[in-house]
């Protein structure tokens, strides 16, 4: 039933529904688009939506060479370019992270962007700014938000996301990574209990991040607490991995190999 709604929006939007109502764009003006520069901009109007101003300003800055398409570089060359290219962007500061609750359209238009240079920038891009920097901003505290947000605007301080563990995928429920809350010394101690709790496909974790929004089960005084999230430095300024932190790489994988798992 859920393919067939959606084939029939499609339909909608490219022949009509029937009633009268011209398609949103129909089939005609796409086969047009390519010889037709006034149809063209018909399609990039209704491609783009909004936040016009914002978008051309990003696939202005998207021009630099640094963007351009490089098919030939080794994995290791491939993963230092997406870091310098996402370094660049995220310096343009071209909006903030907490235009996730405030203005989503425009956060999302921003990253929508990044699809046109390249999806390894694009998919690190949004682990940073998305999964990360945006579970602070709905989870966090405005203490929180206030000490990670504004240096993670401008990657300075870059985030990941660690939800997925080697044992049961992006099960949330049975995530097995653990938080005991240590009442000494008021802090929260998280630990991996064996190989399947493991963190695994975790973009950006190999060698990028410096903090992890990690899944856990919280037990406090011997009581479970179910899953939260918790905030894990993983390197310091200088990316060198905190004592107590392990992380390894995935290699290479089959797409996305600008992208540190």
């Amino acid at each position: 039933m859920a393919a067939q709604r959606r084939v029939a929006a499609l339909t909608r939007h490219l022949e009509g529904d029937g009633e009268g109502r011209t398609p949103v764009v129909s089939g005609a003006l796409c086969r047009a688009s390519s010889a037709d520069p006034e149809v063209a901009a018909v399609l990039y109007k209704f491609i783009t939506r909004d936040n016009m101003e914002l978008r051309q300003k990003i696939f202005d800055f998207l021009k630099d060479p640094i963007y351009q398409p490089e098919h030939y570089l080794s994995i290791a060359d491939f993963r230092a370019l997406t870091r310098e290219r996402f370094a660049r962007f995220a310096a343009a500061h071209f909006f903030t992270i907490t235009d996730y609750v405030d203005n989503p359209r425009r956060f999302l238009a921003a990253l929508e962007c990044l699809a046109w240079a390249d999806y390894s920038l694009a998919i690190l891009s949004g682990v940073h700014y998305t999964l990360c920097g945006g579970t602070i901003t709905k989870l966090g505290s405005a203490a929180q938000v206030a000490a990670h947000v504004p240096a993670m605007d401008v990657g300075r301080l870059r985030g990941c996301f660690g939800m997925t563990e080697l044992g049961h995928g992006s099960d949330v429920a049975g995530i097995r990574t653990r938080a005991s809350y240590d009442a000494a010394t008021r802090e929260f101690v998280l630990t991996t209990p064996d190989d399947d709790a493991s963190k695994y496909w975790i973009g950006g974790a190999a060698g990028t991040a410096h903090i992890c929004a990690v899944f856990a089960q919280l037990e406090v005084a011997g009581r479970e607490e179910g899953v939260h999230v918790f905030l894990v430095p993983l390197r310091d300024e200088a990316g060198r991995p905190h004592p107590g932190v392990r992380t390894a790489d995935c290699g290479a994988k089959m797409g996305l190999n600008g992208v540190d798992n």
